[in-house]
């Protein structure tokens, strides 16, 4: 947690001086070209200091491009300011970061050959409508000149940032840092060559107010705090994930506005301000995660994955055969070694207090045939939709009486497969955060009662809690389990926007997964938990049903290559083990459409394990 808390009081320091800076520009002792100035002849110092720590010289094109670096950073400083002199400082700085981002985008493109994504596309989007918000507040007289310094300033910045990343890949931090600081130090000392600025030099150097100038060094020396805690805090992490804080230096400069300056915070203002700090804050932290998942070391596509498979007998049975035939095909003749088997509620106790465990004990004797160990998930919310599996007699009761209901259920259950060695894992519901599905009310922490009372039936075995790959936060879920389940869908039918655009694919790439789980795993402060993949799409998502659904339509949306691919992505998202759905319908295709690839690829992928 250093590097967060690094990160924070650096983004603190630095929002506060930057209203500081409005205030001492408001007081006319400083303008833009004074305060450009002063910046980097006051950086010169960090020369100095710094020289013993590991200055040296590198090759003449790095110089170079570090001294271009340095320049071009304080014209950006010096646009900055002007745009400061015009505007409000909660205005300008989120507008300013806003633009830079997209600057830097744009000039890596033409440098260092990089590209346009989808999500670096929505995040510049959000970016540009975010500053064109904070510009929409300032006066229409003005409104073309601040545009202009503050697209002159995210120019400037941009290609700072740019040569920056090429002068630190080479020449190390301090060298580089040193080098920048010698090039804003040689483009400032043109402005002396001005008639105008040498007045305006020779004026403040006399001020008899001798506060402005201890506040501006000050302020300087706060900036230069916060700049040096923030990059101490990217050596303690990585660069984008510090990246994301920005919004709280946003948040500090509005509330110091407010307190110092009385800038406007009401009606149309406070509304355009929030929206636009928002959007701006959602762009970069899309950004950061996007930096970071590129940083990420890609995994190992030869390591050994364990491969299992989910059996679900309401499924078997829209296949029109007998469920214990499909499952004992498939573990017969694909033969995987783990299975996740499904205990509906709705099945096993057809009528109040009338348990019936005959089928799944026939499941689970399968399993047990053919050396398959056994996931079993007990709970309401179980896979298939309705998602719900609530028996008719209880579907109407009040949430507090279904509950009650369900452990009754559930102890019986787990008592009854407590001694089974086939079984190592329970899972307790099913993605019981998603909202997806059919369901009732539900009680307040159902979740965490429910796992509580399974482990005080069974404490011999860990918990398996799930939740959405895609949409699913993750957090509340794995924090109550043991271990964590991940579902993972590429082509899907959304309910809302299907009937217009049909399936979409999730434009996500598997690096999605893997900052997704180091974020998670951050957050709950468990970073030796396991994460696999419960649910891993292998079959087509049919509006009407798989078993509704003509053959031609279902293949040509969930063709062999596609499954195909599927499995590659799964494994470029690093996890270790996979539960693939949809068995029965492959069972269904090569038994009843005399089409075998799908089980052929299955059973390829299960040689493996």
């Amino acid at each position: 947690m250093n590097w967060l808390y690094a990160a924070l009081l650096g983004q603190f320091f630095l929002g506060i001086s930057f209203v500081f800076d409005k205030i001492i520009i408001k007081r006319r002792t400083f303008n833009a070209r004074l305060y450009a100035f002063w910046a980097q002849i006051l950086s010169g110092i960090s020369f100095f200091i710094l020289v013993p720590f590991g200055f040296g010289f590198s090759q003449l094109d790095i110089v170079l491009y570090a001294l271009a670096a340095g320049a071009v950073f304080a014209y950006g400083i010096f646009f900055l300011f002007k745009s400061l002199e015009l505007s409000e400082a909660s205005l300008v700085q989120p507008a300013s970061v806003a633009f830079a981002q997209i600057f830097t985008f744009i000039i890596s493109m033409l440098f260092l050959r990089t590209y346009l994504g989808f999500w670096e596309t929505a995040a510049f989007v959000l970016l540009f409508l975010g500053g064109l918000f904070f510009l929409s507040l300032e006066n229409k007289a003005l409104r073309p000149k601040l545009f202009l310094f503050l697209l002159a300033s995210a120019f400037f910045f941009g290609l700072s940032n740019v040569l920056s990343k090429m002068v630190f890949s080479d020449a190390g931090f301090i060298s580089g840092f040193l080098w920048m600081r010698i090039g804003g130090i040689l483009a400032v000392l043109p402005f002396l060559l001005f008639r105008s600025f040498i007045a305006e030099f020779r004026s403040n150097l006399t001020d008899p107010e001798r506060k402005n100038k201890f506040a501006y060094v000050g302020n300087r020396a706060l900036a230069a705090f916060g700049f040096i805690l923030v990059q101490y805090s990217i050596s303690l992490s990585h660069p984008a994930l510090v990246d994301a804080t920005s919004s709280f230096k946003f948040a500090v400069t509005f509330i110091f506005a407010v307190i110092l300056i009385r800038e406007s915070f009401a009606g149309k203002a406070l509304i355009l301000k929030i929206s636009g700090t928002v959007i701006v804050s959602l762009g970069l932290f899309l950004l950061s995660l996007l930096s970071f998942a590129d940083s990420l070391q890609a995994p190992d596509n030869n390591r050994y994955i364990v491969w299992g498979l989910t059996f679900s007998q309401k499924a078997a049975r829209d296949m029109g055969a007998d469920p214990m035939q499909i499952f004992e095909d498939i573990l017969r003749d694909i033969k995987p070694k783990k299975v996740r088997l499904i205990a509906y509620w709705d099945e096993l106790e057809k009528g109040k207090g009338m348990m019936d465990f005959s089928f799944l004990d026939k499941e689970l004797g399968l399993a047990e045939k053919y050396n398959a160990e056994v996931i079993l998930a007990v709970g309401l919310r179980m896979p298939r939709w309705p998602e719900c599996h609530a028996p008719a007699w209880a579907r109407d009761l009040p949430p507090g009486e279904l509950h009650d209901y369900l452990k009754r259920y559930m102890s019986e259950l787990v008592l009854h497969y407590k001694n089974n060695k086939n079984i190592v894992l329970w899972q307790v519901e099913n993605e019981p955060f998603l909202l997806f599905g059919e369901c009732p009310a539900r009680p307040k922490n159902f979740l965490k009662d429910e796992i509580a009372f399974v482990r005080s039936l069974d404490n011999s075995r860990p918990i398996l809690t799930t939740d959405g790959g895609e949409l699913g936060v993750w957090f509340r879920a794995s924090r109550e389990g043991d271990i964590f389940g991940s579902t993972m869908y590429r082509r899907v039918y959304p309910r809302f926007i299907g009937p217009i655009f049909g399936l979409i694919d999730y434009p996500l790439s598997p690096g999605y997964f893997q900052v997704k789980e180091k974020l998670v795993k951050w957050w709950t402060r468990r970073p030796d938990q396991k994460f696999i993949i419960v649910e891993l799409q292998a079959e087509p998502w049919a509006p009407k049903g798989v078993s509704n659904t003509p053959y031609e339509e279902l293949v040509e949306s969930f063709s062999p290559e596609f499954f195909k691919e599927t499995i590659e992505y799964a494994k470029d998202t690093g996890f270790d083990e996979y539960y693939l759905w949809g068995a029965e319908w492959w069972w269904q295709l090569k038994f009843k459409k005399n089409d075998p690839r799908y089980w052929n690829i299955a059973k390829d992928l299960f040689k493996s394990n």
